[in-house]
């Protein structure tokens, strides 16, 4: 547990309670441990109540690392402990796919042929059997936009993972370990970029584009009253890793 002051204490209880009344829950997918867009998990979590889970492809092995050692399969066990701290500050949840986090790649084909479609929908399908959520969002889209190999793939795939989720006769093998078809009510994909240096930043900022029928807009600039700053803040204070915990993690 991270949150140590009494505030904080009270807040996370009045967090659980929301929750009482609140069946839903909502799957973001990604392909690293840091993609996910931390005000849409921490705005669900918080303000809506839902249960809130992030679903990575890798765990980050391939990442660069410039502020400690740790590369590959260590550096991967350490974006894990930040993923789980991350959600313990936004109130989210993290579950990893079995890909491997080969480094930086160019191309949404080379990752799928190195990973295997088919395995890729598969793991999908099982996250999404394993949390049945109402809601599916799709952190990349599958174009160019997304400017990372590894997030055309997650991208391309997402939509096909969303309708065999639904399919009985899809990855009957899931079928066999007790994961049902279960079919999401909506798909929805982010319109954030890749957060590239020098691309411009949107937050708080009107875009008519997205004021277009189909597109869902949400405030994650609101208030939160109970931890006294706004769901955003929370987002990127976990996202950040400036929770006590991780501290520790750190010096050790």
């Amino acid at each position: 547990m991270t949150m140590t002051t009494a505030p904080q204490r009270h807040a996370e209880i009045f967090y659980r309670l929301k929750k009482l009344g609140m069946a839903g829950a909502v799957l973001h997918i990604g392909a690293h441990p840091d993609d996910e867009d931390v005000g849409l998990m921490a705005y669900m979590a918080r303000r809506m109540g839902v249960r809130m889970v992030y679903w990575s492809a890798t765990r980050g092995e391939g990442g660069a690392n410039r502020i400690g050692p740790y590369q590959e399969e260590t550096l991967g066990v350490y974006r894990t402990w930040e993923s789980l701290e991350a959600r313990a500050m936004d109130g989210g949840e993290a579950l990893f796919g079995p890909f491997y986090d080969y480094g930086y790649s160019k191309f949404g084909e080379e990752a799928l042929s190195k990973w295997g479609r088919e395995n890729l929908v598969r793991e999908m399908v099982r996250a999404i059997r394993l949390v049945q959520p109402q809601v599916v969002v799709a952190r990349w889209s599958g174009k160019p936009s997304d400017n990372h190999g590894h997030h055309l793939a997650i991208g391309t795939v997402v939509p096909a993972a969303f309708v065999a989720a639904g399919n009985p006769d899809c990855c009957r093998e899931l079928r066999e370990q007790g994961l049902h078809a279960w079919q999401p009510r909506k798909l929805y994909q982010s319109t954030l970029g890749d957060g590239l240096p020098g691309q411009r930043g949107l937050f708080g900022k009107l875009v008519p584009a997205y004021e277009a029928a189909g597109l869902t807009r949400i405030n994650t600039g609101h208030l939160d009253p109970f931890a006294g700053l706004t769901y955003q803040e929370q987002a990127w204070i976990g996202y950040n890793g400036s929770s006590p915990q991780l501290k520790v993690l750190e010096a050790d």
